[in-house]
């Protein structure tokens, strides 16, 4: 007994050797731990990509920013021009397969959701063409990227929770034709109806492909 109670006891205490271990980033050179705190009464979602494909993986905050992940210490872009006054949720892909992710920004109100191409240079350009004008026109909560059609382009689906942040209608969603553009589809089962949807995701659950 006394040999099996050692034995679970050393096997505990391996674990926890070799388990991992969290510390709070603090340093004061390190923009990102010296942002500023989360909104009060105020949802804003965050994200980890690599946009600048150096390997490194760079920290987007929905209204504080995107921070470049330097291998030491994170900057802030101030060149990116996201817009950092408004939105809610995001979501990235490589919408038009030319190598750096984009930026989608779900948000309601006077503001709605964004598209911000990458540039590839460090900054990003609004997507202002078809769907995506007015942006009032796709109030949201969450998004999320998938290719519905797999035709190998991103297409997105937005979570609008009906009464909450200025929304007022349905889901969309937003079928990437493949060059540059996206066609709004009003017809499909997702976008009908409204109820206090807040998040969007995707999945092949049934494994038909």
């Amino acid at each position: 007994m006394k040999l099996i109670s050692f034995l679970i006891t050393f096997f505990i205490f391996l674990l926890n050797t070799f388990s991992q271990i969290f510390i709070k980033v603090t340093a004061d050179d390190n923009d990102l731990a010296d942002a500023p705190g989360a909104i009060a009464n105020t949802y804003t979602g965050c994200a980890w990509i690599d946009y600048d494909n150096d390997g490194w993986l760079d920290m987007f905050w929905v209204q504080r920013g995107l921070y470049h992940n330097t291998g030491v210490s994170f900057e802030k872009n101030t060149d990116a021009d996201i817009a950092v006054t408004s939105g809610i949720g995001t979501s990235w892909s490589d919408y038009n397969n030319d190598g750096f992710i984009d930026c989608f920004i779900a948000g309601g109100g006077t503001n709605g959701s964004s598209l911000y191409k990458n540039k590839g240079d460090g900054t990003f350009t609004k997507i202002t063409s078809g769907p995506l004008t007015p942006a009032t026109g796709l109030r949201a909560w969450a998004c999320a990227w998938g290719d519905i059609d797999n035709d190998s382009y991103t297409d997105i689906v937005l979570a609008a929770p009906f009464g909450f942040a200025g929304i007022d209608d349905e889901n969309k969603f937003l079928l990437n034709k493949g060059d540059g553009t996206f066609e709004k589809l009003d017809t499909i089962l997702i976008t009908q109806g409204t109820a206090p949807y807040t998040i969007a995701t995707w999945s092949d659950y049934d494994m038909d492909g």
